[in-house]
């Protein structure tokens, strides 16, 4: 009897956590590139098990680092969470800058739930985008960088330059042996026993971080943690909060804002909501002074084939756009990408400055804007189901056949052959209405060894 010893399995493949030994340095332009072959990017794909693949791309947060170190240059620096662990215990990152316990104003952005802290795109950090523009360091260099301080300062309106938090809502995934929590991209490219190991599984208790369960836990907690202040300070009130999520974290901030309990409480503070590539859809809202809010000081970014910031429908939806649009706010283009990931770059010099907008004006609502978008692909064919008719598409369904399909089934069955003629032609024997090719029939030679020479010639790379 045979046996396979744990010895005997794969090793699991290591990759060096730098940069440089992993073969790329970054060049003048801030792009990812070959040492060996600078004109090529980072390359993900090197081998064809899925796991060596995604083990390199797990070392690949060496690129992590480097905009951790670029963000801390603008003043944003980790917190880990819950508040006051040890290193040691299960926790998580958020980014923060250091007047976050008394700014005035807030700016919130909750990234996917897929990706990386502090990345927005890793095809973009990797590819020719470049570290910067494939990052959150763009969207905080606007908002956080010298010039745009100088331009506060200079402002005859009084506006502040807006502390930052960055939520974490995909690294939940405490690892124990390396005190650290990864998103799920990571936990499948994370060291495994040996390379014919499954990933691991998220067990509560060993894999979960306290309060920071799910997506919606987290969002709760940095609220709670880090935003909550003694409103009957008045020298240092709970800030104004200028929010932008994405995908799942914008799934999540608005669960949590859609409650009433919570409304009460964070409602008078928040100033401006903005959500890309969300599935929170009005008919799920269940507190009506949230409705009221996204319709009045909300918007919605889609993809679109209509440049960037174009409106693309009210909050009531409009039935001549090619994706969902009934957000219970204004909806607008995001640009021509179908990667969610891409929205937020393409668009975010038009979100800050709408925020911004906002922030400023305490008694601004939305405008009610006639909405005459309409996508051109619905007028060559509809793919909505505004226009379905059932009547018109009577048609047997998935799996099922006609009468007349059945019956023209059972006349193949009686005159096709599957393996030799067709009943009637030739000598073939027919057995259940399948011919059947005899000993002489249907092969040059006329033996059962010529119908042998014949199967050996096919190849697989004929099939």
């Amino acid at each position: 009897m045979f046996r396979r010893l744990w010895t005997g399995l794969p090793d699991t493949p290591k990759f060096p956590a730098d940069l440089e030994k992993l073969g790329y340095f970054v060049n003048e332009e801030d792009q990812i590139r070959n040492i060996k072959d600078p004109k090529y990017y980072f390359k993900y794909f090197i081998d064809r098990n899925m796991y060596y693949n995604d083990s390199q791309r797990f070392s690949f947060t060496a690129v992590q680092r480097i905009v951790f170190g670029r963000l801390a240059t603008l003043g944003l620096r980790p917190v880990r969470l819950p508040l006051g662990v040890r290193e040691d215990e299960p926790h998580l990152l958020v980014l923060a800058t250091e007047d976050l316990a008394t700014a005035d104003r807030v700016l919130l952005f909750v990234g996917e739930t897929a990706q990386d802290l502090g990345i927005l795109a890793h095809r973009v950090v990797g590819g020719g985008g470049g570290i910067e523009q494939g990052s959150i360091l763009s969207m905080v260099r606007q908002i956080r960088g010298p010039e745009a301080v100088a331009a506060a300062a200079a402002a005859t309106s009084k506006t502040s330059v807006p502390a930052v938090l960055i939520a974490n809502p995909s690294e939940l995934f405490w690892w124990p042996d390396a005190h650290r929590s990864l998103s799920l991209p990571a936990v499948e490219g994370m060291p495994r026993p040996s390379a014919a190991h499954l990933a691991p599984r998220k067990f509560p208790g060993r894999n979960t971080i306290p309060g920071h369960e799910t997506a919606e836990a987290h969002v709760a907690s940095v609220f709670k943690e880090l935003l909550a202040r003694d409103d009957s300070n008045d020298n240092a009130p709970s800030p104004r909060i200028t929010a932008i999520a994405i995908a799942g974290g914008a799934d999540a901030l608005e669960t949590f804002l859609d409650d009433a309990d919570h409304w009460q409480r964070w409602g008078p503070h928040m100033d401006s909501l903005v959500v890309l590539g969300g599935l929170y859809e009005e008919h799920r809202i269940k507190t009506d002074a949230f409705r009221a809010f996204l319709r009045q000081r909300g918007r919605a970014y889609i993809a679109s084939e209509a440049p960037v910031d174009t409106p693309i429908a009210g909050p009531d939806g409009n039935s001549q756009a090619a994706r969902a649009t009934r957000f219970g706010c204004p909806v607008h283009s995001a640009g021509t990408s179908w990667l969610t990931e891409l929205m937020f770059i393409e668009a975010q010099g038009s979100i800050l400055a709408w925020g911004s907008m906002v922030a400023a004006d305490r008694s601004y609502v939305n405008a009610n804007i006639d909405i005459t978008y309409a996508e051109t692909i619905l007028g060559q064919d509809d793919t909505t189901w505004a226009n379905y008719n059932e009547e018109e598409h009577d048609g047997p369904s998935w799996g099922e056949a006609s009468d007349k399909n059945m019956a023209d089934v059972d006349e193949d069955k009686e005159n096709v052959g599957v393996s030799g003629p067709a009943k009637g032609d030739g000598d073939g024997v027919s057995k259940d209405g399948m011919a059947v090719v005899s000993g002489t029939d249907g092969v040059e030679g006329g033996t059962v060894d010529a119908i042998k020479e014949k199967l050996a010639e096919v190849s697989l790379t004929d099939i």
